[in-house]
C-alpha cells in the first residue's frame, strides 16, 4: 500500500482531481493527480517493477475496490506542510524472508528512480 493521505473511497474514484482530495504529494503532482497517484512514474508502479509486490495504488491496480487501505500514517499527516510525504506498507514475505536484503535494496532502488523521474535529487 502506497498511502498519499487518500483514503480507499478517495482512491477508488476515478478522477482524483477533486480539489477536497488532499494528498501528501501535492507540490509533486502539479495539475494531473490521475497521473502522479496511478500513472507510469507513480511510487507504486516503481515498487511493482521492482518485484515489490502488487502495490495500490498503481498502474496496474489503481483502485483498492473493497481491500483495507491505508492512507498514511501519523508521520504522514502531520510533517505533510514541511516535506512530501509517502508512507508504504510492504507485505510481511517481503520484509522477513531469506531476499530480504535483495528487497531492501531493490526498495532503495525504487525510491532513486522515482526521485529521478521527478528531479528530487540533487546533484553536484
Amino acid at each position: 500500500m502506497v498511502g498519499y493521505l487518500l483514503t480507499g473511497y478517495e482512491l477508488n474514484q476515478n478522477n482524483l482531481s477533486n480539489p477536497s482530495f488532499t494528498t501528501s504529494i501535492e507540490s509533486l503532482c502539479d495539475a494531473n493527480r490521475n497521473e502522479c497517484i496511478r500513472g507510469p512514474t507513480s511510487f507504486g508502479t516503481i515498487l511493482e517493477q521492482y518485484g515489490l509486490g502488487i502495490a495500490y495504488p498503481s498502474l496496474n491496480n489503481p483502485k483498492p475496490g473493497s481491500n483495507e487501505f491505508y492512507s498514511g500514517g501519523y508521520i504522514t499527516r502531520n510533517y505533510i506542510s514541511k516535506i512530501n510525504a509517502i508512507q508504504t506498507e510492504l507485505p510481511y514475505d517481503i520484509r522477513t524472508d531469506r531476499h530480504r536484503l535483495t528487497h531492501a535494496k531493490n526498495y532503495a532502488a525504487a525510491i532513486v528512480d522515482y526521485m529521478k523521474l521527478h528531479n528530487l535529487l540533487l546533484s553536484n
